[in-house]
């Protein structure tokens, strides 16, 4: 900015000497052009009119001289050096706005960047003063803090509210240096910083802490952030509440002491096994008393180098107990599953009862007629014993031709109740009833075995054919007089299974395939060997089964059959089983062309070594 002495010496030394020179200029031409006698100034009111454009033209010719001498000033304070002593230049690259003042406390040289933080061009600053930029009361408080640099050379910091460009307040950082030219001149450099940005950071990371802390302490789980000697740092509010001590009672104390209820460290101790590898760990543990916890414990790791762990530790009481309850569900399914199980192997055993009862009425049958018939040939055997002991008599007493007439007399007697063919017969009758027994026993077998109690879960090798013939005597009796039976057995190695579990299996699908077939028809049963595994296969040429039911044969209580003749669970408990013996049932099927059942058990390969 001007000051008004270098506008006096302006005005003197430019523009009032430019001003006389031009008008004296502007006379002597009007005395030439006259005393020539000039057409053009013929007249009075001419030369009036030339003497006055003359005189405007000079008049604007002179406004031309201070706006150029004022540009080359501001050009002059911007772009050089001020007398040249201040190197000026060099500062207008700072990227913060800067004012400069020279020991008048007068503005020398100002920046581009100070233009644009001032919200003025250039050519308007050079006008204005502190005053009518800040304010009186500001204005003076520069003037002090400048003065008081410039007396005693140390700079000055401070933060003030400065007017911004579109109105209102900035917070601006003020810093005001002393500079002493080559020549001793000594100037105020005064740089300034605006706040506004650092204000706002700062309000968003007071306001990102005071949310995070919110949220540290919100925490159900306790959080203890250490240093690398284990000693507390920070802790959450649910921590707090737990050890029962505040933050400034926990800082400073170690961890593991407050874990471990000041006895020796935990053997698994988290944070030494954290140590090991600067990786995180987990341990179940009891702090506090007797509370399980599962503490993590995760380590801080700052250019690569361990700094300290963040130790969390979630209560599990709840999750202990719930897994108590979930152990106690899990008994009280297994055990409705194993009562579901047996209720089926009796729903089975009902729909076997018919033929099971013919099975053995039929033995039965025979035996109790080889009985009557051998009711008959024993009293026969008695009277010829009878008759002989009559003759052993007679033979003691008797003459000889008594005795051979008795003898004649107990061969017609025996011609007469056939004991030659009762001979013969008896042993007939005998193996008769011996097969008769044995058939009755094998059938109380498999009726044993397939009605075992289902708590026996032992495993052994057997062939799997002779489980299919243990749920054909079962079953066959059922069908026997409408379906024909085909069977295909192979030389299949022996199975490891659950003998009684696997036989319901057998019984559940020869039940269902019998079942299918409406008038008369045919079951094919085959065993094979494929990659390992023992198949049995079992085909009928029943209805079949329609897509949509098809996905839905092995759900729980899903059936396609009538009211009462199905529980639905047959097929379900029967994946169930071959499942948990390593198998697999697999079905095909299409309505009108029969269902091919196939179990799938895993071969005993000790068995084919063997």
């Amino acid at each position: 900015m001007l000051s008004g002495s270098k506008v006096r010496s302006f005005l003197f030394r430019f523009y009032i000497p430019f001003t006389l020179w031009f008008l004296l200029l502007a006379g002597a031409a009007l005395n030439v052009f006259s005393s020539a006698g000039s057409s053009v100034l013929s007249s009075g009111q001419d030369f009036v009119r030339v003497f006055w454009f003359l005189l405007v033209s000079g008049f604007l010719l002179a406004l031309l001289i201070p706006v150029r001498f004022f540009s080359e000033r501001v050009e002059q304070k911007r772009e050089g050096l001020i007398d040249g002593e201040l190197p000026l230049a060099l500062l207008d690259a700072l990227p913060d706005p800067f004012l400069v003042k020279d020991h008048e406390l007068r503005w020398v040289y100002f920046n581009r960047v100070f233009c644009d933080f001032m919200g003025y061009s250039a050519g308007e600053l050079v006008q204005k003063n502190e005053r009518n930029l800040l304010g009186v009361e500001q204005a003076e408080s520069w003037r002090i803090k400048d003065e008081q640099v410039l007396l005693t050379g140390q700079e000055s910091v401070g933060e003030e509210l400065l007017p911004e460009p579109g109105g209102g307040l900035r917070p601006v950082l003020i810093k005001r240096t002393l500079h002493k030219s080559v020549s001793g001149r000594k100037f105020v450099v005064v740089f300034f910083r605006d706040l506004t940005g650092v204000r706002q950071a700062q309000e968003r990371l007071q306001q990102a802490a005071a949310e995070w802390s919110r949220t540290f302490d919100s925490i159900s789980d306790l959080i203890l952030v250490t240093d690398g000697d284990s000693r507390i740092l920070r802790c959450n509010k649910a921590a707090c509440d737990a050890f029962g001590l505040g933050l400034d009672d926990l800082r400073g104390r170690r961890s593991c002491d407050l874990l471990h209820d000041g006895v020796q460290r935990h053997e698994r101790c988290p944070f030494d096994q954290m140590r090991s590898d600067n990786r995180p760990h987990s341990v179940e543990m009891t702090a506090l008393g007797n509370t399980p916890f599962v503490v993590t414990v995760a380590p801080i790791m700052e250019n690569g180098r361990f700094s300290g762990a963040v130790h969390i530790l979630k209560d599990i009481s709840g999750q202990k107990a719930n897994e108590d309850k979930l152990l106690k569900a899990l008994e009280d399914l297994r055990n409705a599953r194993d009562k579901l199980v047996r209720s089926e192997k009796l729903v089975a055993i009902g729909q076997l009862a018919a033929g099971v009862a013919h099975e053995i009425n039929n033995p039965i049958g025979f035996i109790g007629s080889n009985l009557e018939v051998l009711k008959e040939y024993v009293a026969a055997y008695t009277s010829v014993l009878e008759k002989s002991d009559q003759l052993a008599e007679l033979a003691q007493q008797g003459s000889k031709e008594q005795v051979s007439a008795f003898v004649d007399d107990l061969r017609a007697f025996q011609r007469s109740v056939g004991i030659e063919f009762i001979r013969g017969d008896v042993t007939d009758l005998l193996s008769q009833s011996r097969n008769g027994v044995d058939r009755i026993k094998k059938i109380i077998m498999d009726l044993r075995t397939f009605a075992r109690d289902d708590a026996n879960q032992t495993q052994e090798p057997v062939k799997v054919e002779s489980l299919v013939d243990h749920a054909l005597a079962l079953t066959r009796n059922s069908f026997l007089h409408r379906i024909e039976l085909v069977l295909d057995y192979a030389q299949t190695p022996l199975v490891v299974c659950n003998v009684q579990k696997v036989t319901q299996v057998f019984v559940n699908l020869l039940i269902n395939a019998g079942q299918a077939i409406k008038d008369k028809g045919i079951i094919y049963i085959r065993t094979f060997l494929l990659e390992d595994n023992v198949h049995v296969e079992i085909r009928d040429t029943g209805n079949g089964i329609s897509a949509e039911d098809l996905g839905r044969i092995f759900d729980p209580f899903f059936t396609t059959k009538p009211v009462g003749q199905g529980t639905g669970l047959g097929l379900s408990i029967s994946l169930e089983i071959v499942k948990k013996q390593g198998g697999d049932i697999l079905v095909r099927s299409l309505p009108g062309e029969g269902s091919t059942f196939t179990v799938v058990l895993p071969g005993d390969k000790v068995s084919d070594k063997e």
